[in-house]
């Protein structure tokens, strides 16, 4: 496995949204429902290498994309104060955490944020109801 495949499986290969997971280079991919994939990956945001954020894609296979959230590493993990979070991926090949290193309880935290996010677009338990 790669870093990122590593990270991510880390990250959300207990995510109880989703079954069938899977990992492919800087993505992973879970099913939610029968007509429904999650796909998340860590993304850049101004520099090359520097993977500042985790985006969370909805998507129907038939019709396309149903909904895109981004969550920056930096908010994710609980620090607002301390800036520069990031993943970097040298042009020599060398994948790292810069100025963090993640404890088990920091990916607990971010997968539980994720497993919300995406909980909004499982089909609701019998007896739920959606207000809105």
């Amino acid at each position: 496995m790669t870093f990122f495949e590593n990270e991510l499986m880390k990250m959300f290969g207990k995510n109880e949204a989703l079954t069938d997971i899977r990992c492919v280079g800087n993505a992973l991919i879970g099913r939610l429902t029968r007509d429904t994939i999650a796909k998340i990956s860590f993304i850049t945001t101004g520099y090359h290498g520097h993977y500042t954020n985790v985006l969370i894609q909805v998507i129907n296979p038939q019709t396309g994309e149903v909904d895109r959230h981004g969550i920056n590493l930096n908010e994710a993990f609980g620090f607002s104060k301390k800036q520069g979070i990031h993943i970097y991926d040298s042009d020599d090949g060398m994948v790292r955490w810069c100025n963090f290193t993640p404890s088990n309880k920091n990916y607990k935290d971010i997968n539980r944020t994720i497993e919300q996010y995406l909980e909004m677009f499982v089909e609701p338990v019998q007896g739920m109801q959606m207000n809105m």
